[in-house]
């Protein structure tokens, strides 16, 4: 078994597999024969490529996540630009703190100083 020790189940099913084709394919073990065995393996194998295709799936739908937010932040900060450069709006409206923004009249100005 130290062959075998840190390899992954389905290298250690195919291993058996082969081995049992070749030494032993009319024997049955544990209720099984050869041909049942490789279909539990066929069966994990197309499980296996299922999950890669859906995890190549999400790694591009990511890419394209990561990239339109990106977009739309720049936009975001864009508009903010324009309402802050806006004559009837400003860097001081209700508008601008709607926005999530504080308006000039409320920024705190200076340095903080700790109570003696």
């Amino acid at each position: 078994m130290s062959e075998l020790r840190n390899k992954s189940v389905s290298f250690r099913a195919n291993r058996l597999l082969t081995a049992w084709r070749l030494y032993a394919s009319s024997a049955e073990f544990a209720g099984m024969n050869a041909d049942d065995l490789q279909a539990q393996v066929q069966s994990a194998q197309d499980v296996r490529q299922q999950i890669q295709r859906a995890e190549a799936l999400l790694s591009g739908l990511r890419q394209q996540r990561d990239h339109d937010e990106n977009a739309l932040s720049r936009r975001v900060t864009e508009i903010v630009n324009s309402v802050r450069g806006h004559l009837d709006y400003g860097e001081d409206c209700s508008f601008y703190r709607a926005i999530g923004y504080v308006p000039t009249s409320e920024q705190r100005r200076g340095r903080p100083r700790n109570a003696k």
